[in-house]
């Protein structure tokens, strides 16, 4: 039984990483950085990752926690 799971175990983290690879370049955007070599500037590329994040609800409608509230 213990085979069984660590095989799925093994398929799912592979199936994971494979969705991951697939998808990290939308995530990627490159920025610069400039620096100084001597009298030259010089243009630094510098790879940013945006990390995604969850929106609840429509668009305006708040958040959490806000409003009036009720009496417990």
């Amino acid at each position: 039984m213990a085979r069984n799971i660590e095989r799925d175990l093994t398929r799912f983290k592979g199936i994971v990483r494979g969705k991951v690879r697939q998808n990290l370049r939308k995530y990627i955007n490159h920025s610069e950085m400039m620096g100084r070599k001597g009298k030259n500037v010089v243009s630094i590329p510098v790879p940013n990752i945006d990390i995604p994040h969850f929106r609840h609800g429509p668009k305006g409608s708040g958040g959490v926690g806000q409003g009036e509230g009720e009496n417990g």
